[in-house]
């Protein structure tokens, strides 16, 4: 392998990135041979310092992932940012893969339990068809509402804060391979 197919495949590795954004990536690639090559290492050993084009991309695709999930916050983004961070070493899909779907789980019975609550006035009428039992449970009802209410307004803060904190371990994770903690 030599300059011009390295960076190539890097090119061809970089795509889902902004022509400018894979350009300067490229330039930065092309000078690391310059220096390489006019300090008098051969080839081989320029490819073996740098590693693999593929490991590299995966990395830098990680980065560009976590940082558009971190401009753009939507799920999408998110689940984009874990896939491709998954992608960068294989030990990723026990650190980052289960971690990430227990605690979406989790998230996603308190979603449940959320609505379950909110819903309780509704199911009670069906349940009850106005009868004087549905009166004599008016306080329960109206306690399992409010409940309700508050935990919509805990599951929107704790969704944001899930948000936040999956961006910054898969940060943290980046930089652990990398070797930077």
């Amino acid at each position: 392998m030599n300059k011009q197919s390295y960076l190539a495949e890097m090119a061809k590795l970089l795509r889902p990135l902004s022509k400018v954004e894979r350009d300067e990536v490229l330039l930065d690639y092309s000078e690391h041979f310059d220096y390489a090559i006019d300090a008098g290492r051969p080839m081989s050993e320029i490819i073996s310092k740098l590693g693999a084009p593929s490991s590299i991309a995966n990395e830098i695709l990680a980065q560009y992932e976590i940082r558009k999930a971190s401009d753009t916050q939507s799920f999408r983004n998110l689940l984009r940012a874990v896939r491709v961070t998954i992608r960068v070493s294989i030990l990723n899909l026990v650190f980052v893969l289960v971690p990430f779907i227990v605690t979406l789980v989790l998230l996603g019975g308190y979603y449940f339990l959320t609505a379950a609550l909110l819903s309780s006035p509704i199911l009670f009428l069906i349940q009850h068809n106005f009868s004087a039992s549905f009166f004599q449970d008016i306080f329960y009802i109206l306690g399992l509402f409010g409940l309700g209410l508050l935990c919509g307004i805990g599951v929107v803060r704790v969704t944001r804060w899930y948000y936040k904190t999956v961006l910054r371990y898969l940060n943290y994770n980046l930089s652990i391979i990398r070797g930077r903690t």
